[in-house]
């Protein structure tokens, strides 16, 4: 992008003065902005290559900027190593030109520039007091919360703030698939000032170590900077998790065997504290002398969590120690015991 290498004031009186600047080479911005306020102006493009009958046009707007100057007042923008304000005048005349005069006025030289193209901003330059150009190194820094970072949603969110930008062109956020060592650029920001904030994000679905990382370019017409990386971050996205399947769990608070009065029967109860997925509940007992329990078919119907249920077992002509065994029936079909209770001395 081409630039004024310098700026001087038109028509300047007790009210300050219009700043006026000349813009020379193929890549000319199509509006300038002064920065900190809202004035933005069209640069005009004067003349094309070949259009001889515009040089008088350009040689006077020239010469009133000489008014305000000792010296030569030039503003093609003059890569490194290629020549100097002192060159011939014919070395612009054969390029395209254009100039830019502010809005408002102002009462010094010493300003900011933003340069425009087709609606988006290109670069920053500063003047001194003297209307020249502070030549700064490209630069950009960003606040130390700046991060790349993996959201809840498997989303890859870049967010930085620039502290500083200078000369910045663009910020690139780029992603590195697992096993590639090709860069890729899924989105550009362009420069907006120094304290801007920034966000990208990325949505990998590609199991494995993901690199992410943010770059800048920089405006340079000789195309010897690098970019340059700000920050890093390597991703992980795991398989995902199999799929969880229905709990089938049962608890109860007590389970208590007390005898009934007529000495017949047992009156068997309990309160549950979790049913998840039961289809009932049935209880085993193992009589005196038995190897092992018998189960009993009387299931009780599930109805909810911190019900109370009984039952009555009939015990009669039993004689010794009976041990009750409570269980849960899931809807799998699978068991779960919940609670052992023995009752003591049944004598028929």
């Amino acid at each position: 992008m081409n630039f004024p290498n310098k700026i001087c004031f038109d028509n300047k009186g007790p009210k300050g003065g219009y700043l006026k600047a000349w813009i020379v080479g193929d890549d000319i911005p199509t509006s300038i902005q002064v920065k900190g306020t809202n004035d933005v102006a069209a640069v005009k493009l004067s003349r094309e290559k070949g259009q001889d009958s515009d040089r008088n046009e350009r040689d006077n707007e020239r010469n009133r900027c000489r008014q305000f100057y000792q010296h030569r007042c030039r503003y093609r923008h003059v890569p490194a190593g290629q020549g100097n304000d002192d060159d011939d005048d014919d070395d612009d005349y054969n390029n395209k030109y254009g100039n830019w005069e502010s809005r408002n006025r102002y009462q010094t030289l010493q300003q900011t520039l933003i340069m425009i193209k087709n609606g988006v901003v290109v670069g920053e330059y500063k003047y001194d007091v003297n209307g020249n150009l502070i030549v700064e190194a490209p630069k950009a820094t960003l606040s130390s919360d700046s991060t790349i970072a993996l959201s809840d949603d498997n989303e890859v969110v870049f967010s930085w703030t620039a502290t500083t930008e200078v000369k910045v062109k663009q910020y690139n956020s780029q992603h590195q698939t697992p096993g590639s060592t090709t860069w890729n650029t899924f989105h550009i920001d362009r420069p907006l000032g120094s304290g801007s904030h920034y966000t990208s994000s990325d949505t990998p679905t590609e199991v494995g170590v993901h690199q992410y990382r943010l770059t800048v370019s920089y405006n340079d017409d000789n195309d010897t900077i690098d970019d340059q990386i700000l920050l890093t971050q390597s991703i992980t996205i795991a398989p995902p998790a199999p799929p969880i399947g229905p709990v089938y769990d049962a608890a109860v608070d007590y389970f208590t065997v007390t005898p009934n009065p007529d000495g017949q029967t047992v009156h068997l109860e309990w309160k549950t504290t979790t049913e998840s997925n039961v289809l009932e509940f049935r209880y085993d007992k193992q009589l005196p002398g038995a190897a092992d329990y018998s189960p009993v078919d009387n299931p009780t119907a599930v109805q909810a969590v911190g019900t109370v249920y009984s039952i009555d077992d009939p015990v009669s002509g039993v004689s010794g120690t009976i041990l009750y065994r409570l269980n849960a029936v899931f809807l799998d079909g699978s068991t779960k015991v919940l609670a052992v209770q023995s009752l003591q001395s049944i004598t028929a």
